[in-house]
């Protein structure tokens, strides 16, 4: 995997060891709705780091099964009438760099 994610408390020491005071570290769920798969999977195909390193011929087959077994797991309907929704936990941090 070419992104590193880190838990709460992993943040919380690179921050304080590149000089932060932290004041406040949490995360918030965020909603987001999408018009229709292919916009989802557009916004998706943005900031998902493993479709570019996969070859150009099996990209296609990745998004597609990552959208069908998103779709599969909430129960989504095939021909929805209603935009499609996005969750997910975003890291909130509050903090200062100390200047000495």
């Amino acid at each position: 995997n070419p992104q590193q994610v880190f838990d709460m408390e992993g943040y919380r020491k690179l921050l304080v060891d590149a000089g932060f005071h932290i004041d406040a570290i949490h995360y918030i769920y965020h909603e987001s709705h999408h018009e229709s798969r292919e916009k989802l999977e557009a916004w998706i195909r943005q900031w998902l780091p493993h479709g570019k390193h996969l070859p150009c011929e099996k990209r296609e087959a990745f998004f597609d099964e990552l959208m069908d077994n998103y779709l599969a797991a909430i129960d989504f309907p095939s021909n929805p009438s209603s935009p499609i929704p996005w969750g997910e936990y975003v890291l909130f941090v509050e903090g200062i760099k100390n200047t000495q």
